[in-house]
Formats: structure tokens, C-alpha cells, sequence
């Protein structure tokens, strides 16, 4: 895929998360109360607006649907746990591939390698460095290519490193700029062998889905979940307020069944 067609790709689906969308109807809404025109129609965009702010800004949805793709698949517990699970997978696990999850782009040599990591991919590098410490056998494989010139696979070595993985253990796949181009690319490393997949919890029903389509012989292994379990809290009596983190929460989820959607519509799920 060309940088230009993962570009628009990204803007395409850009489009639909509820921020660009309800400043797109503000911004339509104001145009036509400017030229006095269409007032009926700039009402009802304001007030669809601000319905979307309401509920996409409020935890029920997004947590609903953050909840339904991370209930798929368990985080993996205690090495003893794990080969409860799966009691030959000290025999039979050969990698751990680690799915890229973006990465900072920051020059300063001062800056620890852990601080050039967003926070999902920061997690998914710790989990596979902790599978590894059950599994030394098993080779870390970091995937990743360079949307923005930056090498994620490069930058997720280089933390697994400063974990205290030996540098002879890890091998990269720094080609792909997405999930369905990292299940394509690591397939000619890990072959027929089987591994763990290590990706965000919310992100594994899309990643499960593209590997199993390149029949891949995989263990799934999530971290960094969005979500846990809360306990009842009391209803309050005021209204809900508006929350950025939820928005963040529902542009999250939207391209995750965007992306699951679009992935069985063209038959790589």
C-alpha cells in the first residue's frame, strides 16, 4: 500500500469519528445562518451536533462497545496458567509478535526509549516481555513500518532492549502500515510455527480475525485494556456532562468496527 492511499485511507475514516463530524455540522449549521438561508435545516444540524456531543462524550456507548471487543479474548495470566490453557505451549510457541501501535518522533537523545511509545504500544512491548520471560525459547517479533519516516518495530526493539531482552532475540517487521499489512508481512517470519499475537485488547478481534484469514497458528494475547470491570456507582441526580476522554474512547471503538466491517466486506477477515 503507498503512503498516499494509507493517507487517505486514514482521512477517509478520520471523517466519521464524532468530533470531525459534529464540527462539520456546526460548521455547515453556521454557514447557513450566515447567508440567512436554510434555517430550518441549520436548527436541526446544531441539534444533531449536539446529540452526538451528548452521547459519544458519555460513558454508556463507548464503554458498551469497548466492553463487546474486549470481552472476545482473555488476557493470559501466570505462566502456570497459561500452560493450563495451552499445555504445550513451552513446546510449540517459536514467537511472540508484537502489533505496532504508533510511535513519537522525537530527536532528543535524552529522551528514555520507553517515553517514544504512546501508551498502547508502551503496554503491548511490557506483555510481550513478560510472555518472553515465561517463554525465553520464543523470539520477539516488533511489527511496524514508517507512516511518518518513523520505524515503530526500531523504537519497540529498542524498549524491549532497555527491559532487558538480549538484542539476539528480537527480529523486526517493518514494512506494513496496517494491521492487515502486518498479518501479510510476518507470516513469511513466524511461517507455520505457532505464537502468541500481542495487541491491545480492543484491537485483537480485528487483528484475530485478519491473521486467522493468512492461517496463522496463533495463541491471542491482549493487553491494554480500555476498559475493566466497575462497580455499581450510585445514579446521580445531575445530567450527564460531556467527557473528553470518551470521545477519545468513541473514535477508538468506531475505527476498530470500521475497520472489522471494511476487513469482511473485502474478505481479509
Amino acid at each position: 500500500m503507498s503512503i498516499f492511499l494509507f493517507w487517505t485511507k486514514k482521512a477517509l475514516t478520520s471523517a466519521i469519528y464524532p468530533v470531525p463530524m459534529i464540527v462539520l455540522l456546526v460548521g455547515v449549521a453556521l454557514i447557513l445562518l450566515l447567508r440567512m438561508r436554510g434555517l430550518g435545516f441549520a436548527k436541526l444540524l446544531i441539534a444533531l451536533a449536539c446529540l452526538l456531543l451528548i452521547v459519544f462524550s458519555n460513558n454508556e456507548l463507548p464503554d458498551f462497545l469497548v466492553n463487546r471487543l474486549e470481552g472476545e479474548y482473555k488476557r493470559l495470566g501466570s505462566k502456570e496458567e497459561i500452560l493450563a490453557a495451552y499445555p504445550d505451549a513451552e513446546s510449540t510457541i517459536q514467537y511472540i509478535v508484537v502489533l505496532g501501535g504508533g510511535a513519537y518522533d522525537i530527536n532528543d537523545p535524552t529522551v528514555p526509549d520507553l517515553a517514544r511509545l504512546p501508551n498502547s504500544a508502551l503496554m503491548r512491548v511490557v506483555e510481550s516481555v513478560r510472555l518472553h520471560s515465561y517463554f525465553p525459547q520464543a523470539k520477539l517479533v516488533m511489527s511496524g513500518g514508517p507512516p511518518l519516516g518513523i520505524e515503530e518495530a526500531e523504537v519497540m526493539r529498542h524498549v524491549a532492549i532497555s527491559l532487558g531482552v538480549p538484542p539476539e532475540e528480537i527480529l523486526k517487521e517493518n514494512q506494513s502500515l496496517d494491521t492487515a499489512r502486518e498479518a501479510l508481512f510476518v507470516k513469511p517470519i513466524v511461517g507455520s510455527d505457532r505464537f502468541f499475537l500481542v495487541t491491545s485488547a480492543w484491537h485483537m478481534p480485528r487483528a484475530a480475525g485478519l491473521f486467522h484469514k493468512q492461517g496463522l497458528n496463533f495463541i491471542p494475547a491482549p493487553t491494554d485494556f480500555w476498559t475493566l470491570q466497575k462497580e455499581e456507582k450510585p445514579k446521580s441526580i445531575l445530567p450527564p456532562l460531556p467527557n473528553a476522554f470518551y470521545l477519545m474512547e468513541s473514535e477508538l471503538v468506531i475505527k476498530e468496527y470500521v475497520g472489522i466491517l471494511v476487513g469482511k466486506l473485502n474478505g481479509k477477515i
